[in-house]
């Protein structure tokens, strides 16, 4: 601005005479996208305003209850727990960027301001509940879970734990946050867990191949109609008709749209919706919508790399993974380089936890890959000679590491993320690390120095800076 304030200055001093509408952009979101470049998902303040209403209409919040941020303003959660509560005149309790993926630094945020409302995805969720802390949150109201399909055994054990109402709530990005919810009533077992029905000024549809409504009962597409469809998508049109719609079920002077998820539904007796899976190669993966087709358009623009393909495994009860699999030119292929371009690539979250280097792929007899055959990874291989833990410290670590990762071993140059871990099991780790020194350790620490070595330095350093001679 200094090297431009000549022309700047020059310029009127008088607010512009613009007037802002309903229909104005409010603002753009990326969501993973299935040819390698993300999509800017573009919501107008209509979308907003109606989602914000909708939910103050539904569960009234007041001016003296607090909602807790704990997501980044990359997540379209981070708009659920903004313009909600300050368009109520409630109150934002914001916690730093470092603290959000922390369970000991959430809980005592929560418990120091007396947080009544938050939104968390489910896989957090579990991590929360491992410590066994939300009985002592006696001001929580309202809990609402996110981003991915709550498990029915997760939302038991939450309610053994809390009073709080517990909200499923479901929607894309494309649809404003969420479109629909549904309350597990207090005497419900949570045998299932649907995704309710749908928000005020919301339209919900279950269709089959030839866009025409399903029975109850049976499987279908969901599609999204109302005010909270995005305009599309930002600077890509052919994606914007591929996925929203002509609504043909509404009168054509209208000229209304719905939007194609791609979610495998059904309709319950009850009239909520039952979430059943994917129809694509998408999947969601601690809160993050991910494009497995993205991560393999990269892995084949590496070089060397003839075919790859992306796969999400659960070997251990709990702990999904990401798993690449690829076919290379040559027998001797740098899986190690290969890890640390995809690391420069691709956000933490789409990073393969395990890269496993195939012969070929197997096939089926229509020749698509066979993912039912695909090998279980063999997660920690090294790039250094292998160092036991020679210190108490580090083997205190160590045990910790191991399971967490599920391992049967670990040296202490071995890195946490090329070992299988990921961000979730890094808070597990982290947090197990402090309950044991009574420490006030961060992420950060683990991702600057992401070896036992260097977290038993770390843990030194912190009693150091604790108890100064």
């Amino acid at each position: 601005m200094d090297r431009d304030w000549t022309a700047i200055s020059g310029m009127p001093d008088m607010n512009p005479c613009l007037a802002g509408g309903s229909e104005n952009l409010c603002y753009v979101i990326y969501t993973s996208g299935s040819t390698g470049k993300p999509k800017g998902v573009m919501i107008e303040h209509r979308s907003l305003i109606n989602f914000v209403f909708c939910l103050q209409n539904e569960f009234r919040l007041s001016v003296n209850e607090r909602m807790l941020q704990s997501s980044a303003s990359s997540f379209d959660i981070s708009i659920f727990e903004l313009w909600w509560p300050l368009s109520a005149g409630a109150s934002l309790v914001l916690m730093p960027l470092n603290d959000l993926q922390l369970p000991s630094r959430l809980f005592s945020c929560a418990l120091e301001y007396q947080v009544s409302v938050m939104m968390i995805v489910p896989s957090l969720l579990s991590v929360l509940l491992n410590e066994g802390s939300f009985s002592n949150l006696h001001s929580l109201r309202l809990f609402f879970s996110a981003g991915e399909a709550l498990d029915p055994q997760l939302a038991r054990r939450f309610r053994k734990q809390s009073q709080a109402e517990l909200i499923n709530a479901y929607g894309p990005t494309e649809t404003t946050v969420a479109s629909a919810f549904w309350l597990c009533p207090s005497d419900n077992e949570c045998s299932v867990v649907p995704i309710g029905r749908p928000l005020a000024n919301t339209r919900l549809y279950v269709l089959d191949p030839h866009l025409q409504p399903v029975p109850v009962g049976v499987p279908g597409e969901l599609y999204i109609g109302g005010e909270g469809l995005a305009r599309g998508y930002w600077r890509r049109p052919e994606q914007t008709s591929e996925r929203f719609l002509q609504d043909t079920f509404m009168p054509e002077s209208m000229n209304a749209r719905m939007y194609r998820t791609g979610d495998r539904v059904k309709y319950m007796e009850d009239g909520n919706l039952l979430f059943l899976g994917r129809f694509d190669n998408q999947i969601k993966l601690r809160g993050f919508r991910i494009e497995l087709g993205e991560i393999e358009a990269i892995l084949l623009e590496q070089p060397n790399i003839r075919q790859a393909v992306m796969a999400l495994r659960e070997d251990n009860p709990g702990d999904q993974r990401l798993v690449a699999y690829v076919v290379a030119d040559r027998e001797k292929f740098d899986i190690a380089a290969l890890r640390r371009a995809m690391r420069t690539l691709l956000p933490e979250y789409m990073v393969p936890a395990a890269f496993v280097l195939l012969q070929a792929l197997p096939l089926l007899p229509n020749g698509k890959v066979d993912r039912t055959t695909l090998p279980r990874p063999m997660y920690g291989n090294r790039e250094k000679a292998f160092r036991a833990p020679s210190t108490p410290l580090e083997e205190i670590i160590a045990d910790i590491w191991l399971e967490v990762l599920h391992l049967d071993n670990a040296g202490i140059d071995d890195n946490f993320f090329d070992a299988g871990g990921h961000s979730l099991l890094a808070v597990q780790l982290i947090n197990r690390i402090n309950r044991e020194f009574d420490l006030v350790m961060t992420i950060r620490n683990l991702f600057e120095t992401p070896t036992i070595e260097g977290l038993a330095l770390t843990v030194l350093g912190l009693f150091a800076a604790e108890n100064p001679e």
